[in-house]
């Protein structure tokens, strides 16, 4: 029998930020990697089956293919989930790793988290330089069990690209120094210079002025990252309003007896009901609030370089467009006694079906992740890592974060891609696999960057720049001559063109 509970309507106060930063440099990386969280999906679309008059053996035949179909649906329906739940199981988890108190945790959740990234918006403000310079060195690794095309991989593997790029926040300045190089011989240098909302190419081997490539006004946006006090006005004005937006009405507590791990454990049942009607309010209410927050809309126009009236204009756009639907959300999030998380359980209802999505503890910090009883992966979310591994008949998706670490790894449709950063005391590493099964053959691509202290920021002279759409015959001419006088770019011809690769053009000719 559930013994009901009235949530406590205490006042939530804000968390100090001070106090916060002091956690924070002997807390879980958690706490600072939380800004990649970005967005909150509010919209799920459900799929209904056609049904057809046919025979008994032609309903069966259906049946299972309607039957594995609805399975193989299920993945991307879950990855939207996880975008719902990722932020507020992060929320949950630091309430309950700092909180004993029996306040409304989808509150709290809300509270806690905008004061985390505020903190990490902190860190990255106070650490980005007034000039960052990285120097990186980009390598392909082919391989391929196909004799025929060896001697054609052979030659791609010698190529390497090696750039220096210099970012002057201070002064919005960008310079890039590339070098591609074949047989450690240089193919091309060039130098890429943007300031004043311009970006120019010079390519001294080749041409005698630099060339004018790019004109926008938006360009020294990129340079907005060493001020981040917009993108923190937003996130706490944001989370204001979905918090005053939330009705205490639409919330209720419970305690109830739950299995978890194989035992039955008393629980705190904490709900979260949006109906239809609910939803629909929701949405409205939270771009109305936006509407009428002038410092979100200050932060807004700073941020994107639109005019308030043009944002405002979109926000309405955006609400004009919202329509209630038949769809209704129950989300509960059980704690036990100790405020520990247990179990999280999502059920969207319409009219025609429903469908839960669960996260069940198996150890601590551990979940598996199911849909309507059926195991699609799990979830770690733990001081040290978080990782979470999605699997259904086509492909699986495993992305893990860690102290210094990401990665994001897909296996599926004859295809394995595996992305990974690693970054520590200045120095990273950044490789991407791509591994063709039905092609025997993959690929790597691997990014070494080291970041360079005590460097000038270099800058050529654009007074002289012509535009490049004005270059004359006479130019393109010059151009091509210079190009045919580098030694390493005929060697790197000369290599094409005595591989299989020209054999493979004239039998295709």
């Amino acid at each position: 029998m559930e013994e009901k509970e009235n949530i406590n309507n205490e006042e939530i106060t804000n968390i100090n930020n001070t106090n916060l930063i002091e956690e924070n440099k002997t807390s879980s990386p958690l706490e600072n990697t939380t800004d990649v969280i970005n967005d909150v999906i509010s919209n799920i679309s459900q799929i209904e089956d056609a049904n057809t008059d046919v025979n008994q053996e032609q309903v069966l035949d259906q049946s299972f293919e309607s039957e594995k179909k609805k399975r193989k649906s299920k993945l991307p329906l879950i990855i939207i989930l996880l975008v719902l739940v990722v932020a507020l199981f992060i929320g949950v988890l630091l309430f309950t790793q700092k909180n004993k108190s029996t306040q409304n945790i989808y509150y709290k959740g809300i509270d806690i988290l905008s004061s985390s990234l505020t903190t990490t918006f902190d860190k990255t403000q106070n650490n980005i330089k007034d000039l960052v310079n990285l120097k990186m060195t980009a390598t392909i690794d082919i391989n391929s069990n196909d004799k025929e095309i060896k001697d054609i991989i052979d030659t791609f593997d010698k190529l390497k690209l090696s750039f220096i790029s210099q970012v002057d926040y201070k002064n919005k300045k960008m310079n890039i120094d590339t070098d591609m190089l074949y047989d450690d011989g240089s193919i091309l240098k060039t130098n890429i210079l943007v300031k004043d909302n311009i970006g120019y190419l010079n390519i001294p081997d080749l041409y005698d002025k630099p060339l004018k490539v790019l004109e926008d006004k938006n360009i020294d946006l990129m340079f907005n990252a060493n001020n981040v006090e917009d993108v923190k006005v937003f996130v706490s004005e944001f989370s204001n309003i979905l918090k005053t937006s939330l009705k205490d009405e639409w919330f209720s507590k419970t305690k109830e007896k739950i299995e978890v791990m194989g035992n039955n454990v008393n629980a705190y049942n904490n709900k979260l009901t949006l109906t239809s009607k609910s939803i629909y309010e929701l949405e409205n209410t939270i771009f109305d609030k936006m509407l009428q927050n002038d410092k979100l809309l200050d932060a807004m126009s700073s941020l994107t370089k639109k005019s308030k009236d043009e944002i405002k204009t979109n926000i309405t756009d955006l609400k004009s467009k919202i329509k209630e639907t038949n769809e209704n959300v129950e989300i509960s999030i059980y704690l036990n006694s100790s405020n520990e998380l247990q179990k999280i359980l999502i059920k969207s209802k319409t009219e025609e079906s429903e469908e839960i999505t669960e996260f069940s503890m198996t150890d601590v910090g551990t979940f598996d992740i199911l849909v309507d009883k059926e195991k699609l992966g799990y979830l770690i979310l733990k001081d040290d890592i978080i990782e979470m591994n999605l699997k259904d008949e086509e492909v699986s998706i495993t992305f893990t974060l860690k102290d210094y670490y990401i990665s994001m790894k897909m296996d599926g449709y004859g295809i394995k891609l595996e992305m990974s950063l690693t970054a520590k005391d200045s120095k990273g590493n950044i490789k991407i696999l791509i591994d063709s099964l039905d092609e025997d053959m993959n690929m790597t691509l691997n990014i070494d960057f080291e970041e360079i202290t005590d460097a000038k920021f270099n800058e050529f002279n654009v007074e002289n720049a012509k535009n490049i759409e004005e270059l004359t015959k006479e130019d393109t001419n010059k151009i091509s001559e210079n190009l045919s006088k580098n030694t390493t770019l005929l060697k790197l011809i000369e290599d094409l063109q005595t591989s299989s690769l020209s054999s493979i053009f004239k039998t295709e000719m």
